[in-house]
């Protein structure tokens, strides 16, 4: 592949460049023997992952050749069994000395058969060289991005959403998506099938449903720090409604500090500002500081942190806002005073050279950020001891890579005497969001040949490759002011033959919630995830450079990089409530009808929808031009806001590209707001509220009318509409009132119309107000198995009406039937992400310690070996580490010269101790470092001390801490701790059992004391620990085990120890069943009992106790992981419900197992359900209404509180208020 134009080399610089400061070469070399200085070099280098269906460049290169070269370029499975995925060839000219080749993985040519790594190897042969590399494979095949028309959604709404399917380069991809809308219960609730299965690349959206507010508060500061003499630290406040207009109000600020992730509230800072023309200013004072914190130097490196509610004043909003992050600093600078220094230092370790040979590389550029279009200068600067080495550097190779991808290569030349070399880099579109420029030499220092390279990362401005501007069709109408319903006309400016995706979103809506939206930096965000190098700059040699860089090479001398095993790098790079407020509003019947419009005349504004103009548009095809214009017009909806015109374009030549978001603002001089709550209980008053809004200069009088409504209570009449006259400011607003009493379940309109006094001003708002029952809601839920085991199966449930349920109200019952969720269930609880918080430091006696460090131990080998460390953090496996070594060094503290254990030295050993010890050192041996002698000698005490001649392991010293040890001690204590000792033994065998003579033996004498005592236990503990101790010698006493076992409704089993289902031994016990089980591939019989066991885990996946948390999640884990591949299933479902003429049909296969299809019940009685076919289901009938409350539940004794208003005529109130109020709350 060409490099046209990507390197412009410059006039050569002949003249001599001083270098001072040999730090600032970075440089890395090797050096590579058996060559003399005119014998060929042949390379092959290719990114170290490759991914299907994405066109990758391999490059070969050859040094010191006279003639051309043919090559093979050849991809092969690994192992190579399956025969050459791709055969490619091409020709290394002697005057250009390397070759680039595209090679793609086709998708139906290699198949994913297993979650571990796969590989393929990569080729280069020709008749003087044979090169070749095995390179790990990304299925990550393009990405998939979705797009809502908002990010927030009250219940009912419809979600409107569409899906750019885009490959890795961003050009639209026709494929068949998958799409899952899974509920806060990840519970997948349906299944769409958009357009093969391929899931790579999916971006979800989550949605919230707090209220709409119409307004916006921006905290600013003038510095973003504060210094610890500060006098004071300044807070601007800026408020304006979604329509562009200032807020008038009043802001509540209270300051605080951020202190090891915790906030600590400046209770002294609490303060109340005026908000007037939208602005306001605040401030933190350092006496205020002072009075929580007298010694301010204690907070250098935190930060200060500001909230404000900034309250409208005629109280019918109030919107919060927060400004974090504010450090609190000193520095070091002589010019100023000494109570603000500070220091900071690092170290950095210099380059060896190998050999001492002192030849380097460096790049150095000087613009930090770049656009499409612009011109980066490079200059590579050389160093060379000597003289007669640096002449050997006739050229540099030069790779530029982007996203993962070798997006080409060149030599530049370089003249003799020249040791800084300049050239230029065109950077184009396909360079963003970031590229990576590797450069290399080679020369021959007797002997060897040494590689010296260094490589650079630089970004590029996130903006699309393509084009899209949205803007008014009309330039005169830029910044136009609308009115509501009024016709706009809008200009698309965009590539030639795009879909363009519009939406128009109400501004208001991103005042709470901007994360879902989709920015043309959000895409490059997730596009530079394809970035498949692990740090900015270099290495720390040859081999690093391109390994950091995301490549492997080879060369014909076998000097070659590491084969990457793992897809993600070990170290990533890093880059209300209301308040209302007292006033008297005048009411009044007027004879002056004339000088106000009719009511029937005003036309109320009833379309409000927070999103609209959902279109697709298709860009006219002019294959003469680059850009085309496209016009789209329609109407305004009714609201008064600032809408947001939002586009996405997707086109086969310039990928994906948003628009910068266009406004259109709507605005009145004069306005209704009608603030409706979301919802309203039947029966129960509520007040309303009209917010008059009066732009103009001068004040107006406004008559308001509020119709009758049958299906409301108010002081409207069926014969005579409620009116109310106001005076409304200038430039203000005024709140009116109007209690109303729902009679009615479900949406009720709400209308108001208003008209200004001798002036054709008019305006009405309709809404809907959503009804709900009174009482509490209930969610009742029934649930049943499913298991036709090939045959058919009836399930009969009657659904009734609830006794309890508010008279006149109707429930509603849904159906809802999903697939065996086993696997899901268990993968879930045992999420890796879920266990950090039992990642702790190991602290106390030895008892203590070994209790601490245990969990610290069981989630770092489950992490390992599910290799899950990406979800908490790969930062965090070393902590984890020098945990349990620090749990290691403490226990030995506790070891004593026979290499028994006890809770302190001068205490007794404990047989159970010392046995904990060798359990938790044997799974932490290939973790930490662990001397053998220590782990196995534990174990010889055991053997020699504490095993009796039947075989048994005895107590002499139990442990203070009883809480740690599970259910050993109690009745048949003898049996449960001998099984305890054996499992230790067991897990140490692979360290201890070549080194302790009687080994086998002691093990041998225990598995026949256990043998011959389990069918004489009482107790279900004792069964489950001596069943699985047998079964690791493979002795099979799962019949017994059985006998024991309980199940729940669901079809769930446990083993209830005393009959207490709720004991944490029921955990412990049910826990050593499943690894029996699992140990005899029971997998059907364990998975019951895993069922049962996943939903008892506790938030975080612990289970309450260390031997519960230990033997639980080992059970789960060995399950997850012998388990064999999800069954098949194929079941068919007939539900038969009441009131439906036909019976509902639903299909269950492997595809669709885990979506759960739910249809309504619109009258109760008895439901039938015919199961056909093999695989298990879950039949869940969900029935939800409104109960009666319970007169005790009214009542509250939890607490006491007592509310006092009384009146303040003498306090210093601000310009609009009416009255000063003291509120006294008390609770205790």
């Amino acid at each position: 592949m060409n490099w046209p134009n990507y390197l412009e080399k410059l006039v050569p610089e002949k003249q001599s460049v001083m270098m001072r400061g040999a730090s600032l070469l970075i440089a890395v070399l090797v050096f590579i023997p058996g060559l003399s200085q005119c014998d060929p070099l042949y390379l092959l280098t290719a990114p170290n992952i490759l991914r299907v269906e994405h066109m990758e460049n391999v490059v070969v290169e050859a040094h010191n050749i006279n003639s051309d070269i043919n090559v093979d370029i050849r991809l092969q499975f690994f192992p190579q069994t399956g025969g050459t995925i791709i055969l490619n060839s091409g020709i290394i000219t002697s005057n250009l000395g390397y070759l680039s080749v595209p090679i793609k993985i086709p998708r139906d040519k290699i198949q994913r058969e297993t979650k571990l790594p796969q590989y393929v190897v990569l080729e280069a042969t020709s008749t003087a060289f044979h090169l070749e590399r095995t390179i790990l494979i990304s299925y990550q095949m393009g990405h998939i991005f979705i797009q809502t028309d908002k990010p927030i959604y009250t219940p009912s709404q419809t979600v409107l959403y569409r899906l750019l399917t885009v490959n890795n380069e961003l050009k639209p991809i026709r494929r068949t998506i998958i799409v899952d809308f899974v509920n806060p219960h990840d519970v997948i609730v349906r299944r769409d099938e958009v357009f093969a299965k391929d899931n790579t690349g999916i971006t979800g959206s989550t949605f919230k449903v707090p209220e709409i507010v119409n307004f916006e508060v921006i905290l600013e500061l003038e510095k973003q720090f504060f210094y610890v003499d500060d006098v004071k630290l300044d807070v601007s406040i800026t408020a304006r409604f979604t329509f562009g207009k200032p807020v008038h109000g009043r802001a509540f600020v209270l300051f605080g500090i951020m202190m090891d992730g915790e906030k600590i509230s400046i209770t002294s800072s609490l303060q109340s500002v005026a908000i007037t023309d939208g602005q306001g200013v605040v401030s933190l004072t350092s006496e205020a500081l002072k009075n929580s914190f007298p010694n301010i130097q204690e907070l250098v490196g935190c930060s200060i942190y500001v909230t404000a509610s900034v309250i409208t004043h005629t109280g019918s909003d109030m919107v919060e806002a927060e400004k974090s992050g504010i450090k609190i600093v000193e520095t070091n600078v002589a010019s100023i005073s000494k109570s603000r220094q500070a220091s900071a230092s690092m170290v950095a370790q210099p380059y060896k050279t190998q050999g001492g040979s002192n030849n380097y590389l460096h790049i150095g550029i000087q613009q930090t950020e770049l656009s499409p279009g612009d011109r980066l200068r490079v200059n590579l600067f050389l160093q060379n001891d000597n003289a007669v080495i640096q002449n050997q550097i006739k050229y540099f190779t030069c790779l530029l890579i982007s996203r993962g991808t070798i997006v080409s290569v060149k030599r530049q030349p370089r003249e003799l005497g020249q040791i800084m070399v300049n050239m230029l880099i065109p950077i184009t579109p396909n360079l963003i969001p970031s590229f990576r420029l590797l450069v290399y030499y080679h020369l021959t220092n007797g002997s060897k040949i040494e590689m010296v390279a260094d490589s650079i990362w630089v970004d590029v401005k996130d903006t699309c490759m393509g084009t899209l501007v949205v803007s008014a069709a009309n330039k005169h109408h830029e910044n136009k002011i609308y009115k509501p319903a009024m016709e706009f006309q809008l200009k698309l400016t965009g590539d030639s033959g795009a879909t363009v995706g519009l939406v128009a979103v109400d501004k208001a809506v991103f005042v709470l919630n901007k994360k879902n939206k989709l920015t043309q930096s959000k895409i490059w965000n997730v596009v530079e995830k394809d970035d498949i190098g692990c740090t900015p700059g270099s290495g720390s040699d040859v081999l690093g450079v391109f390994s950091d860089a995301g490549l492997t090479f080879v060369t014909s001398t076998d000097i070659k990089t590491a084969t990457r095993t793992e897809l993600k790098c070990k170290q990533p790079m890093k880059r209300k409530r209301r308040s209302t407020k007292l006033m008297d509003v005048k009411a009044a019947k007027c004879d002056d009808d004339d000088f106000y419009s009719r009511y029937k005349d005003i036309i109320s504004r009833s379309d409000f929808p927070e999103s609209w103009l959902w279109q697709l548009k298709t860009l006219p095809t002019n294959p003469g031009e680059g850009v085309v214009t496209k016009e789209v017009s329609g109407h305004l909806k009714d609201s008064i806001t600032t809408w947001e015109i939002q586009a996405v374009s997707v086109s086969s030549q310039k990928g994906i590209c948003v628009a910068q978001p266009y406004d259109l603002v709507v605005q009145k001089d004069f306005f209704i707001d009608l603030r409706l709550p979301y919802s309203v209980i039947r029966n129960e008053q509520v007040e309303i509220r009209a917010i008059l809004y009066n732009y103009d200069e001068g004040e107006i009088q406004v008559r308001v009318e509020f119709p009758y409504n049958k299906n409301l209570c108010s002081r409207a009449k069926q014969t005579e509409r409620f009116r109310q006259q106001v005076t409304v400011p200038g430039k203000g607003s005024v709140a009116v009132p109007y209690v109303i009493v729902p009679l009615i379940i479900g949406e009720i309109d709400i209308e108001v119309k208003a008209s200004v006094y001798d002036k054709l001003v008019t305006d009405g708002v309709k809404k809907p107000l959503l009804v709900v029952p009174e009482g509490k809601k209930i969610d009742s839920v029934k649930t049943y198995n499913l298991d036709p085991k090939g045959k058919e199966q009836k399930v009969k449930i009657d659904v009734d009406i609830p006794d309890d349920i508010i008279p006149n109200t109707e429930p509603l019952s849904f159906i809802s039937i999903q697939g065996d969720i086993l696997a899901q269930i268990v993968e879930n609880t045992i999420d890796g992400a879920k266990l950090k918080h039992l990642i702790s430091v190991p602290s106390g006696c030895g008892e203590q310690n070994m209790a601490s460090m245990t969990p610290v131990v069981i989630v770092t080998d489950f992490l390992d070996k599910t290799r899950q460390w990406e979800k908490i953090g790969m930062d965090r496996r070393n902590p984890a580490l020098n945990n349990i070594q620090q749990g290691y060094v403490q226990e030995l503290a506790y070891r004593k010269p026979d290499s028994s254990y006890g809770a302190f030295t001068n205490r007794p050993s404990s047989t159970w101790l010392t046995a904990y010890v060798v359990k938790v050192f044997a799974m932490s041996y290939n973790l930490i470092t662990i001397q053998k002698d220590v782990l196995c000698g534990a174990a010889k005490w055991l053997i020699l001390n504490k095993q009796r001649l039947h075989g048994h392991f005895q107590e002499d010293a139990p442990v203070i801490h009883g809480e740690m040890i599970g259910g050993v001690y109690g009745s048949e204590s003898d049996t449960s701790l001998t099984a305890f000792v054996l499992i230790a033994m067991l897990e140490a065998k692979y360290v201890c059992s070549t080194c302790i003579k009687n080994y086998e033996i002691s093990i041998r004498k225990a598995g026949d004391y256990l043998q011959n005592r389990i069918g004489n236990l009482k107790r279900t503990y004792s069964v489950t620990i001596t069943t699985y101790a047998l079964s690791l010698l493979r002795i099979n006493k799962l019949d017994i085990l059985m006998k024991f076992a309980s199940e729940t409704l669901l079809g769930e089993s446990y083993w209830a120890e005393a009959g207490n289902v709720n004991s944490l031994y029921t955990i412990e016990a049910t826990g050593y069943a499943v690894l029996a089980l699992v140990q005899f591939e029971k997998f059907d019989q364990a998975g019951k009992a895993v069922k049962w066991l996943a939903q008892r885990s506790e938030y975080g996946g612990g289970f309450s106790s260390t031997q519960a948390t230990m033997v639980a999640l080992q059970g789960l884990a060995n399950y997850q992981a012998a388990v064999p591949p999800v069954k098949e299933i194929n079941l068919d479902v007939e539900v038969t419900i009441p009131g439906k003429q036909s019976a509902i049909v639903w299909r269950f296969d492997s595809s669709s197992r885990y979506v759960a299809k739910s249809s309504r019940m619109n009258t109760l009685g008895n439901v039938v359900i015919t199961a056909t076919g093999k695989g298990q289901g879950t039949v869940k009938v969900l029935t939800s209404y409104h109960a009666l409350l319970e007169k005790r539940v009214t009542e509250c004794k939890k607490f006491n509180l007592q509310v006092t208003v009384e009146e303040v005529p003498r306090a210093l109130r601000p310009q609009d208020a009416q009255n000063s109020l003291m509120i006294n709350i008390c609770t205790r």
